[in-house]
């Protein structure tokens, strides 16, 4: 597995990605730097989508491959024949009739597509760092970033004016943390 599939594919994408940084053309050749970007794009993307694939095969792995698990219920089985046939009725229970093919794809897996990995992807969208094109961006984006703290910081509240969602002077401090109305 890990010298045949997800992992082998992300690494390779990881590889391209750092040969494209580090020996790709920088400067004067725009269309192979265009080739270039659009293909760290798409190894970008391939990896990013190969994360969540990965992520379930090293998490579920060591239950499926190279041994023969059995799994058992019996004091599940011992707590069903101690109820009452009335409660057995209110409680329908056959582990031998769960069609675990189907449960596995349709429930498991279509359950970790809508409730985990979005998460995981709003996750690794918040780690991710954006890189500056230019150099003059580094002190620009700094000095906007100063701007939006001293607005947020109410001891700031003078040297810099914020300003509501419709458009007008936010409240401001006025002797104590608490807002004026």
């Amino acid at each position: 597995y890990r010298k045949t599939s997800t992992p082998l594919f992300r690494k390779l994408a990881q590889v391209g990605r750092a040969l494209i940084a580090d020996k790709g053309a920088s400067w004067g050749a725009p269309i192979t730097s265009a080739l270039l970007k659009r293909a760290d794009q798409v190894l970008e993307s391939v990896d990013r989508r190969l994360g969540p694939v990965e992520l379930m095969w090293d998490l579920y792995l060591p239950f499926v491959a190279g041994e023969k698990f059995v799994f058992q219920c019996a004091h599940t089985r011992e707590l069903w024949r101690s109820l009452t046939p009335a409660d057995r009725e209110k409680l329908p229970w056959d582990p031998e009739g769960i069609d675990w093919r189907r449960y596995w794809l349709d429930v498991h897996v279509r359950g970790l597509e809508e409730w985990v990995f979005p998460g995981l992807e709003e996750e690794s969208v918040k780690a991710r760092v954006e890189v500056p094109q230019h150099l003059l961006e580094v002190p620009l984006r700094a000095a906007r970033e100063e701007q939006r703290r001293k607005i947020r910081d109410p001891r700031h509240a003078g040297a810099a004016r914020a300003y509501s969602s419709q458009g007008g002077p936010a409240p401001t401090t006025v002797g104590s943390p608490r807002l004026s109305t």
